[in-house]
């Protein structure tokens, strides 16, 4: 990578945790009903958006078929009516779940104190997952449900159809909740660089799930690691 574009995946990672580090309490100080309502409404506007998420999901597929991506990778890649369908009737059904109580009793102690577990979001989370685009809406759904605000990198393979479900789906659903759009945030490069980048932010990302296996992952990792 040149020096360039190790910039600009910095400065572009930098950004947006910035951005969703700005705008976690507006999920801190958001009700129960606000935070399932939002889960409601990306669920409805990814359903209003087929269209134009399934356009860019053709020219995914497309590219990865160019690329010679190999078949089982190209239909991880593929969304269609269905596909979008089940990951609606995910989304409400993830807004129908309880909500975790945020404090519960524990123990009595011998000298009598109680014992007390006491839950808080993370404030804001990463996440460097496949090249599969439902994962995008998998993984902002379960950080909205859990109060965290997120800095999601996919594969570039996925990426105009992350950035359509970003753009198009998340982002205004979270407005529509009356939400921090900025909540949520996509790395927006495609190469290697973002990812490290991505894991070299401990103070406004303290936590950054990797998702995957293999020599990169493990590189990843250790990257964290060191970064503290």
């Amino acid at each position: 990578m040149t020096t360039e574009t190790t910039t600009a995946s910095l400065e572009g990672v930098e950004r947006s945790a910035r951005a969703a580090w700005e705008a976690r309490a507006s999920l801190l100080t958001a009700s129960d009903d606000q935070i399932d309502a939002a889960l409601r409404a990306v669920a409805d506007h990814l359903l209003a958006a087929e269209t134009v998420v399934l356009e860019a999901n053709s020219e995914d597929l497309s590219r990865g078929q160019e690329v010679g991506l190999p078949a089982s990778l190209v239909d991880r890649l593929r969304l269609d009516p269905e596909r979008l369908a089940q990951m609606a009737a995910q989304l409400r059904a993830l807004a129908g779940l309880p909500v975790e109580p945020r404090s519960r009793w524990v123990r009595d102690l011998p000298n009598g104190l109680r014992l007390e577990e006491h839950r808080r979001p993370v404030g804001v989370i990463g996440a460097n997952f496949e090249a599969r685009p439902n994962v995008v809406v998998d993984v902002a759904s379960q950080l909205l449900k859990s109060r965290n605000a997120g800095v999601l990198r996919t594969g570039s393979a996925a990426l105009r159809s992350a950035a359509c479900l970003m753009d198009q789906v998340i982002t205004p659903a979270l407005a529509t909740a009356g939400l921090d759009p900025a909540a949520m945030q996509l790395v927006r490069s495609a190469d290697h660089d973002g990812a490290y980048a991505l894991v070299r932010q401990p103070q406004r990302i303290p936590l950054v799930i990797l998702r995957g296996s293999g020599t990169s992952t493990r590189l990843l990792s250790q990257e964290a690691a060191r970064c503290g």
